[in-house]
């Protein structure tokens, strides 16, 4: 397991800056430590130490949840790469979109029962 994912780590060509690299590097080996841990030999304590770990090197624990249950081989690197390097333009997207409707100022509408309706009539 180690052998083939050092081998692509060799072979791949990043983009960005080196110590995102390193970060996604060790964020693909702790997902497929983890689903070692925890798919294969159900080791909860393991999976444990594993989560703590992530932890430690404040790996969100969003992106691990995110390839753990992707439905992809977990030991596919390449389709785990490309699967969390979509995610920062989707994350900027909904920050972007969060940002255009923060901006928007919608009427303020007082409550059925304070405009005399019943809230059936809502």
């Amino acid at each position: 397991m180690v052998s083939s994912s050092l081998s692509s780590c060799r072979t791949h060509h990043f983009q960005g800056n080196f110590q995102a690299y390193k970060e996604q590097q060790l964020l693909l080996l702790l997902v497929q430590q983890l689903a070692d841990a925890l798919f294969v030999r159900a080791d909860h304590r393991l999976g444990e130490r594993l989560w703590q770990e992530v932890d430690a090197l404040g790996i969100d624990p969003d992106r691990v949840i995110r390839l753990l249950y992707c439905g992809q081989d977990p030991e596919d690197m390449e389709t785990l790469r490309e699967i969390d390097n979509a995610r920062p333009r989707t994350a900027a997207r909904i920050r972007h979109f969060r940002r255009w409707f923060g901006s928007l100022r919608l009427p303020h509408r007082q409550p059925a029962h304070k405009r005399g309706l019943s809230p059936a009539a809502a």
